[in-house]
């Protein structure tokens, strides 16, 4: 009798913790269509844009293009590149377990080019809090759930020298923080006007001071480079003038 009461009373408890997991799910639901955040409104513009296909679609690039991916996480944007030009493409990925999934992945394309660092503002060897495709160098606080590694940076302008980079096709910036150094170096260092196509993220979730550090980095962008368009922290693309 009293193994039949605690079946039962499991049966109610799991009912009644889907009955409040559907619940929730309908009021964020109901929240998210009459109420919005700034942030959701964005995605929701991105998505009604088709901007997932729009961060992809660069007419002028061909099998002769550059193509710098920095953030590559596990490659689904450089697979997708690589699909549609065959181009030369380099790929930056600090974590070593993502790197050795991307060479895992692309080992056998000699136009993909894998680089185990990150691309930043200065040569260091940092921590980076690992957060699968969230990993960062710029999270204020560690969770219990993450780990830091240490990891390699190389500066932007360093590496450009060292590889004798000159124009370059598109730069895809995805950098959950890094973004900010790395532009700012590219602007100072003038190696900027050899971005042909910018694509960037820009992070609000690291800086306190985010958005005054991609507005300044928005103006100084327009002396070279005019928006093609802007998701307001999602994604952006800017093109060479």
């Amino acid at each position: 009798m009293k193994n039949k009461y605690s079946e039962c009373r499991r049966n109610v408890m799991h009912v009644i913790k889907l009955i409040l997991k559907t619940i929730r799910r309908g009021l964020k639901y109901i929240r998210r269509y009459y109420f919005p955040t700034p942030k959701e409104k964005v995605l929701k513009k991105f998505d009604d844009d088709n901007g997932k296909k729009r961060i992809v679609e660069y007419p002028e690039l061909d099998e002769n293009s550059l193509i710098i991916d920095v953030g590559g996480y596990i490659g689904d944007f450089t697979a997708e590149m690589s699909a549609r030009y065959g181009c030369l493409i380099y790929v930056f990925e600090p974590i070593p377990a993502f790197a050795r999934e991307l060479r895992a992945r692309f080992g056998k394309n000699k136009k993909i080019n894998i680089q185990e660092m990150g691309l930043g503002s200065q040569t260091v060897e940092e921590s980076i809090i690992c957060d699968g495709d969230a990993s960062s160098l710029h999270k204020r606080k560690k969770t219990k759930s993450e780990s830091g590694i240490d990891v390699s940076i190389i500066d932007v302008v360093e590496w450009f020298d060292l590889n004798q980079i000159g124009d370059v096709s598109l730069m895809a910036v995805n950098a959950e923080g890094g973004e900010y150094p790395l532009l700012d170096r590219l602007i100072d260092s003038g190696y900027i006007s050899k971005i042909e196509n910018l694509l960037v993220q820009f992070h609000d979730i690291y800086q306190k001071d985010a958005e005054e550090r991609m507005n300044r980095i928005q103006r100084e962008l327009l002396k070279t480079h005019r928006p093609v368009f802007q998701y307001k922290f999602v994604w952006e693309k800017w093109k060479r003038k």
